[in-house]
C-alpha cells in the first residue's frame, strides 16, 4: 500500500457558527464520528457481500481511512482525502463506496424519499452519533468530485433515524458458544453466548442437531458460526434468529499468554545453525525474499 493520497469529499460546514471561518473543538468530534460511519458502513457491506468469511481482510480498516490537511476557502470547508491505492487496487474502493452511499442516504433523507436499497439497515442507527452538535440554523454540505452535492441537516438527520425506531430484519453472522439446549419438544431451542454477555435464542434445525449438540457437550473447545437472518432492536441488539442459512463449528484457538516470545524462540534455533551454513545465504535475500521463497523471476 502506497502513502499517496486523493481527494474523497468535501464537507463544508455552514451556519452563524462557522461564519468567521473558524471551526470549534466540538466540530472535529463530528468528523471523528463521520470516520466511524463510514468503518461501519463498509464492513457491514464486506460481510453481506462475503457470507463465507469469518474475518475483514488484512488492512481492510487501514483504506477506510480519511484525512485532511487544510481548510478550503468558504465557509468552513475541509477536504478529506483518502489513499489513492490500496489492497483492492486503484478501482473505486470501500472507501468511496460507502462515501457515496452515505451521501446518497442523505441526500434520499433530504427529499423524504426512500433510502438506498444497499445501505445495510444496521447502519441506520448510527447516524444517531453524527451530526449530535448540528444547531438547526446549520447545514453540512457534503460534496465528491463528479456527484451531486447532499446538505446535512437536524430535519435530515431526524429523518434517517425515524426509519430505525422500528425493529428490522437484517443479515447476521455470530460466532459464540452453546450452553444451552431444550430438546424436550421437537424442534429444540437453543442459546448461543456471544460477546462474552450477550445471548440469543433460535430454533433448532433438524440437520444441525449434532453440530449443536457436539458443540454444547464441549462448549469448553468448540465455538459455532451461525449465519442467516435475524431481527433487530433499533439500538442494533439483535431481538431473535428469523432465518439459518448455515452452521459451523470449529475448535477454539487458545492464547498462551506465558508463551515464549517467537523471537525467542528464533534466536535460540539459530544457535544450533553451523556458521558455514550461514555464509551459505545470498547476500540479497532481504530485499529479493520472493524470489527465494516463490521462485519469482527478476
Amino acid at each position: 500500500m502506497t502513502d499517496e493520497w486523493k481527494p474523497i469529499l468535501t464537507i463544508r460546514m455552514n451556519g452563524p457558527r462557522f461564519a468567521s471561518h473558524a471551526m470549534d473543538l466540538t466540530a472535529l468530534t463530528e468528523l471523528i464520528a463521520y470516520q466511524n460511519l463510514i468503518v461501519f458502513t463498509a464492513k457491514e457491506l464486506f460481510k453481506q457481500k462475503n457470507p463465507d468469511k469469518a474475518r475483514l481482510p488484512k488492512g481492510f480498516e487501514e483504506e477506510l481511512v480519511l484525512r485532511f490537511t487544510k481548510f478550503a476557502p468558504g465557509s468552513v470547508a475541509i477536504p478529506l482525502e483518502g489513499r489513492a491505492q490500496t489492497i483492492w487496487g486503484k478501482d473505486k474502493t470501500y472507501l468511496e463506496h460507502c462515501v457515496d452511499l452515505i451521501s446518497e442516504t442523505v441526500d434520499a433523507a433530504g427529499k423524504d424519499s426512500q433510502l438506498p436499497d444497499d445501505l445495510p439497515t444496521a447502519v441506520i442507527p448510527k447516524f444517531e452519533q453524527f451530526g449530535r452538535t448540528l444547531m438547526e440554523d446549520e447545514s453540512w454540505e457534503m460534496s465528491r468530485p463528479g456527484k451531486k452535492t447532499a446538505s446535512y441537516t437536524p430535519t435530515v438527520r431526524r429523518r434517517i433515524l425515524e426509519r430505525s425506531s422500528q425493529d428490522h430484519e437484517d443479515e447476521l453472522d455470530l460466532t459464540g458458544a452453546i450452553l444451552a439446549i431444550d430438546m424436550h419438544k421437537r424442534p429444540g431451542k437453543c442459546v448461543l453466548y456471544y460477546d462474552e454477555e450477550q445471548s440469543v435464542q433460535f430454533t433448532v434445525p433438524e440437520e444441525y442437531e449434532n453440530t449443536l449438540l457436539d458443540a454444547l457437550k464441549n462448549h469448553d473447545i468448540i465455538k459455532v458460526r451461525i449465519t442467516g437472518k435475524g431481527i433487530f432492536s433499533n439500538s442494533g441488539k439483535i431481538k431473535h434468529i428469523s432465518e439459518i442459512k448455515d452452521i459451523r463449528s470449529f475448535e477454539k484457538i487458545e492464547f498462551e499468554h506465558d508463551a515464549r516470545p517467537i523471537w525467542e524462540e528464533f534466536l535460540a534455533e539459530n544457535k544450533n545453525i553451523p556458521k558455514e551454513e550461514w555464509k551459505k545465504l545470498p547476500n540479497d535475500i532481504a530485499s529479493n525474499i520472493s524470489k527465494y521463497l516463490e521462485g519469482e523471476k527478476d
